[in-house]
């Protein structure tokens, strides 16, 4: 009889020793969860930078859309005998939306928190950043053929810089 309480209490030795070694310590965890940070900041970074960049080409996008709808107008409205509207900017903004409005029929995007403030003239049309960053699209009107080009832009803009 003492030799099967030995075998059971060696039994049950070995059983807590397998339970505790089953999982992994803190330091291991600690490490795991360190790695998954920087990896995840990592990303988090470059998922950024690439919005950001990709946000700057549908700006222009948006530029030149609009001075080639402006452009459109504008020899529509030469051809019609009237001569080219001349809409500068101002600092009333929705001086400016009405004239395009007026003049050649273009509604503009008129909120607040709008990219680009456009005008136009006999020479030109022009879309300026309302920021920072200075860019800014034109298109020639005294050439029916042109197509927008951009000055201070980034690399999705590099085939459309103005000479």
């Amino acid at each position: 009889m003492n030799q099967i309480v030995f075998q059971n209490k060696c039994a049950e030795n070995c059983f807590r020793k397998k339970k505790l070694r089953a999982g992994f310590t803190l330091l291991e965890l600690v490490v795991v969860l360190v790695i998954i940070g920087v990896l995840a900041t990592a990303g988090l970074f470059t998922f950024n930078a690439s919005q950001s960049k990709s946000n700057e080409c549908a700006y222009d996008e948006e530029a030149k859309a609009m001075l080639s709808l402006i452009h459109a107008a504008q020899q529509n409205h030469a051809l019609k005998g009237i001569g080219f509207a001349n809409c500068p900017i101002s600092t009333d903004y929705s001086k400016t939306i009405n004239c395009f409005k007026e003049n050649l029929g273009i509604i503009l995007p008129s909120s607040a928190n709008r990219i680009w403030n456009y005008s136009t003239n006999e020479t030109e049309s022009k879309a300026k950043r309302c920021d920072a960053t200075g860019r800014t699209w034109e298109i020639s009107e005294t050439n029916p053929v042109s197509q927008p080009c951009c000055r201070n832009c980034v690399s999705c803009s590099s085939s459309f810089k103005c000479p």
